[in-house]
């Protein structure tokens, strides 16, 4: 850009009051520059010379902001430079710019790992330098040149990436360093574990390691590379980490065992499984290896002889250790023995519509184990009348009852109350038969004599005649 300026031999005058202005120009001078530069990019480092074309009869000088400079600069970064052109005065001036445009020189280097075991290698990397070549140097001197660059030292070493731009002379590279540490080998230690080392067949254990620092671990039986792996073995099982130091050397390793317990297995049965009222049934187990005990109170033991008197489940428990148990259950049915009212011995009431009847209800059999007591209910017409509890095969009645059809029902019970055997019966309680006479007389043979008899025969009633 430029700027022009006048001389001061300018003559003006002015009219006052609107009058014609009239500016008369003495003299007149074009002050006219164009700023360049040899090289407008450049590299970080290097120098281009600033040029101009213009600015005839006058001296041009440079600056940078409020910075006069030479005419061969190097700047670090993109800078904008002026020539200030001064033809008469330093005050009447133009000027124009140019832009020097400044590609940095960076570099970046890496090492990874950036500690290592004597021994192992560290792969030099770098980022920057785009737009030029990178060398790598040590204090053995230069190690060639490229981006991935295996390394080995044997002891801490420190290596310079060196970035040059360009091939000239008066582009001097830039450089970074990074520090490989390097460590002797130690020695080779791993402990293995497992939580819990005893388990029960379908369990799991937690296999974990300590040691084997900065190394890599695997453990045999396709338990992989982790800590802290969890494993389902189906028998007893070894383990082994083997621990692979990362800077080399001899791999060392440890076992841990992980006991699996034989699988849980029971099986109850009750021989015979179906018993009548009285009966005893035998509660077996089979298939366990371990300590056998019952439900209902039946304590230890595979073989147990019960006498249930309703149907009953049992349960046995075989007990290998205080977590590995199983179960398995029988039943055992019940069946009542059958039960029937084998004869009634009725009482007739004394007299018609008297309540002086009685019955007497024997049973086809007493009581059996299990069975502790009997009731007789008595009901007529549908309608309770009296209920009895015996304890023999026989009850009697109290003589309370008139005539009229009655259904008897005895029931058996256990102690607790609940039924056993049902046996029902309708009988007929009878009014009693009317009394009738007859009359049976033999004459006498002579006359006046005393040998003629009467007899008189009652029937029906009840007592004595």
């Amino acid at each position: 850009m430029h700027i022009c300026g006048t001389s001061d031999a300018f003559s003006i005058s002015k009219e006052e009051d609107s009058e014609k202005k009239n500016v008369s120009a003495k003299s007149t001078f074009a002050c006219s520059v164009t700023a360049g530069a040899s090289s407008t990019t450049i590299n970080e480092n290097q120098t281009t010379e600033l040029t101009y074309t213009g600015c005839d009869g006058g001296t041009v000088n440079w600056t940078s902001g409020s910075t006069s400079v030479g005419t061969f600069v190097s700047p670090i970064t993109t800078t904008t430079y002026t020539a200030n052109c001064n033809i008469f005065s330093p005050t009447e001036f133009c000027t124009s710019d140019v832009t020097i445009t400044v590609i940095p020189c960076i570099v970046t280097p890496s090492a990874s790992p950036s500690s290592i075991f004597n021994g192992s290698s560290s792969i030099l990397s770098y980022t920057g330098c785009e737009t030029g070549t990178v060398t790598w140097e040590s204090g053995a001197g230069d190690l060639g040149t490229g981006n991935s660059f295996s390394v080995t030292p044997s002891t801490t070493t420190t290596y310079t990436a060196r970035c040059k731009l360009d091939n000239t002379s008066d582009n001097p590279p830039c450089t970074a360093t990074v520090m490989i540490t390097v460590s002797a080998i130690p020695p080779c230690a791993i402990s293995a574990s497992a939580s819990p080392t005893n388990i029960n067949s379908g369990q799991s254990s937690t296999l974990s390691y300590s040691g084997c620092s900065g190394g890599s671990v695997t453990w045999n039986n396709g338990a992989g590379s982790e800590n802290n792996v969890s494993v389902s073995p189906t028998n007893t099982t070894t383990y082994t980490a083997t621990c692979s130091p990362s800077g080399g050397g001899t791999t060392c390793t440890s076992d841990v065992t992980v006991n699996v317990a034989a699988a849980c297995q029971i099986t109850a049965f009750a021989n015979p499984n179906v018993i009548s009222l009285g009966q005893s049934s035998t509660l077996g187990t089979s298939g366990c290896t371990g300590t056998v005990s019952w439900d209902n109170g039946l304590g230890t033991g595979s073989l147990k002889t019960v006498s249930p008197i309703t149907g009953t489940t049992y349960t046995a428990t075989c007990t290998l250790s205080s977590t590995n148990y199983c179960m398995s259950s029988t039943s055992v049915t019940v069946n009542p023995i059958p039960l029937l009212i084998s004869n009634v011995n009725i009482k007739t009431p004394v007299c018609i519509g008297s309540k002086s009847g009685g019955l007497e209800v024997f049973l086809d059999r007493p009581r059996v184990a299990g069975e502790a007591y009997s009731t007789l209910v008595i009901i007529r017409d549908n309608k309770f009348v009296a209920e009895y509890s015996f304890l023999g095969s026989s009850v009697k009645t109290p003589d309370i009852f008139e005539a009229g059809s009655y259904y008897l029902i005895v029931k058996n019970f256990t102690a607790g109350g609940a039924p056993t055997a049902l046996a029902d019966k309708s009988v007929d309680l009878l009014n009693p038969i009317g009394v009738s006479f007859s009359l049976n007389k033999t004459d006498v043979k002579c006359y006046s004599g005393n040998d003629g008899t009467i007899q008189i025969a009652a029937q029906g009633g009840t007592g004595n005649y």
